[in-house]
């Protein structure tokens, strides 16, 4: 699966600046069908996700529906990499056996 989500967040990545309205909704729905998965097995991927959210929203194309929609993708990444966080620090803080 990984031989497949790289190159496209790169493609993707390379699509976001200066997308179309039309693009930019495409690679919405992409990256929310994108980030549980990415979230479940491929945690390491997800900063890419979040380089191709800062770059929809520089876009002068993007809507203000856009503009939220990526915005609560932004959120969900945020509230997941926290989870993960503390879930490793509470993994971190289990005494040794």
């Amino acid at each position: 699966m990984t031989a497949i989500i790289t190159p496209l967040l790169a493609l993707l990545a390379q699509l976001a600046p200066g997308a179309t309205t039309t693009v930019i909704t495409q690679v919405i729905n992409i990256l929310v069908a994108l980030i549980p998965i990415l979230i479940q097995s491929y945690k390491d991927l997800l900063p890419s996700v979040q380089n191709i959210i800062t770059a929809l929203q520089s876009s002068d194309e993007i809507t203000d529906d856009q503009w939220d929609a990526l915005d609560k993708l932004s959120a969900q990444y945020d509230a997941e990499f926290q989870a993960a966080l503390a879930a490793a620090e509470a993994e971190d803080a289990q005494p040794k056996t």
